[in-house]
């Protein structure tokens, strides 16, 4: 079987009337609750866009499994917060507040947000319709997010700040929470298939047709 993905090349709107992207939240927690209110109150941008919300045990409660619902075509894109985010977020506060130990870094082994697209199935339409909206709805999650972290650390190192005595160790953790403070929904983008390279191919096949007529 041969497919052909156009890629940019053939986007009539008759084919975009219906752009699903599933939004799952594996943290469950505070963390999970910021990500899902974003999606919420941030519109998808254009009125043919639709967030699905989905749970954890629609795909087993397995991140994995999470891609086949794109690779099926079932959605066009699949957005995942991360399990236990919030836990290890505030490992690395309390460690800041205490100040007895530096905090670990980097503080995931796997970035906290996971963006699962396909290119190849349309280039214009995952560029123009599917991934600003949902790069917008994270920018919203993490200055909602961030802001709350950083009233959090101000009130629990003023409280703390005539109890501890080790003043250096505070700073160090204080630049090492830095970005995570500000960036605590950072984000790996997952493309299963890049929309050149099936493009560059049909090209190459009608070159050779034409070559061969």
């Amino acid at each position: 079987m041969c497919a052909f993905y156009l890629g940019s090349e053939h986007n009539p709107n008759r084919y975009t009337g219906n752009i699903d992207v599933a939004i799952v939240d594996f943290d469950g927690d505070q963390a999970g609750s910021f990500f899902l209110d974003a999606f919420r109150s941030t519109p998808p941008g254009n009125l043919t866009l639709h967030w699905r919300f989905k749970y954890p045990d629609d795909f087993g409660n397995n991140v994995n499994e999470t891609r086949q619902a794109v690779d099926d075509g079932q959605v066009w894109a699949i957005v995942v917060l991360r399990p236990n985010i919030t836990a290890t977020i505030n490992k690395s506060l309390l460690a800041l507040i205490n100040s007895t130990t530096l905090v670990t870094y980097p503080f995931f082994n796997t970035l906290p947000v996971l963006v699962i697209y396909d290119e190849g199935r349309n280039a214009f339409t995952q560029n123009i319709f599917v991934l600003p909206p949902i790069h917008a709805a994270i920018v919203t999650a993490n200055n909602r997010y961030s802001k709350t972290l950083r009233t959090t650390i101000i009130s629990n190192l003023y409280s703390t700040s005539f109890l501890n005595n080790n003043r250096t160790l505070q700073l160090q953790n204080t630049l090492r929470l830095q970005r995570l403070i500000t960036n605590p929904f950072a984000v790996e983008y997952n493309n299963l298939h890049r929309a050149l390279p099936y493009v560059g191919m049909l090209n190459l096949i009608l070159f050779k047709l034409k070559l061969a007529l």
